[in-house]
C-alpha cells in the first residue's frame, strides 16, 4: 500500500524504534507512486540527540535512486512534539531534497507517547 499519508508513516515506523534507548533516524525510500524501495538507519545518537546532515541525507536519496523520501527519528523520552531544531532542519532538508527533484513526504516523530507529523503540524 501506498505510504503517503502521515497515520500510515506513523503506523510503519512505530515499531521500528520500539524499545530504543537512543535517538535513530530512518529514512524510508519511495518510487513515484509511493512504493517502498527501501528504509535504511541513517544514524544513532544518545538518549537525547542524534545528528545527521542534510548532505548524507541527499546523498543516500540519490544513492537509491528515490523520488520520495520520509524520515523518521525518536524521542525516547517525553514528548513527539518537534523541538524548533526539529522543524528547522525539516525546511531545510526539504528545500535541498526540492532542488535534486526529489520529495519529502514527511517526517515523522516517534516517542513511547505516539507520532506526530512535523509536516502535518504545517497545515
Amino acid at each position: 500500500f501506498p505510504l503517503c499519508d502521515s497515520a500510515k508513516l506513523i503506523e510503519y515506523f512505530t515499531p521500528i524504534f520500539k524499545n530504543l534507548r537512543n535517538e535513530n533516524i530512518y529514512m524510508l525510500m519511495l518510487n513515484n507512486k509511493l512504493e517502498q524501495l527501501n528504509c535504511i538507519k541513517l544514524a544513532e545518537g544518545n538518549a537525547m540527540c542524534a545528528q545527521i546532515s542534510p548532505k548524507v541525507i541527499l546523498t543516500r536519496a540519490i544513492e537509491h535512486r528515490c523520488s520520495c523520501v520520509a524520515l523518521a527519528h525518536n524521542h525516547p523520552i517525553g514528548s513527539s512534539f518537534p523541538s524548533s531544531e526539529d522543524i528547522q532542519f525539516t525546511e531545510k532538508l526539504e528545500y535541498l531534497l526540492k532542488q535534486c527533484g526529489i520529495c519529502l513526504i514527511d517526517h515523522i516523530i516517534i516517542s513511547p507517547e505516539g507520532g506526530t507529523s512535523i509536516c502535518g503540524l504545517r497545515m
